[in-house]
Formats: C-alpha cells, sequence, structure tokens
C-alpha cells in the first residue's frame, strides 16, 4: 500500500526516529501521507489493516 490517512497508524519507534518522523513544518494535514512515502523511500512497506479499531474514553486512547 502507498499511502495510509488518518488519525491513527503505527509505527516502530526506532524507524520513526531513523527517517525523522513527522515533517513539522506542514501547517495542516499531509504529514502522515508524507511519512508514509518517506517510509517507502526508505525500504520500508506500509501495510493496511481493515479490522484494528481504538477507543478514545476520557482522553485516553485504549
Amino acid at each position: 500500500m502507498e499511502v495510509i490517512t488518518g488519525a491513527f497508524f503505527l509505527v516502530k519507534k526506532d524507524v520513526y526516529e531513523k527517517v525523522g518522523g513527522l515533517y513539522e513544518r506542514y501547517f495542516m494535514y499531509g504529514e502522515d501521507i508524507d511519512l508514509c512515502y518517506t517510509l517507502l523511500n526508505n525500504g520500508y512497506q506500509n501495510y493496511y489493516y481493515g479490522k484494528a479499531s481504538f477507543f478514545i474514553i476520557k482522553e485516553r486512547v485504549l
């Protein structure tokens, strides 16, 4: 999968740090797409798992 957009996706911490994380110069939106392309350009793959879900309860992610 080339790009995964949205509010929730997982990246290993060491991989995230190796590729430089999210590009903070984006004003609004687009940083998730940029991260996906950055991961691809560094030899990683993006996967989609449609059965995953998460809930926000009292400002905590479970």
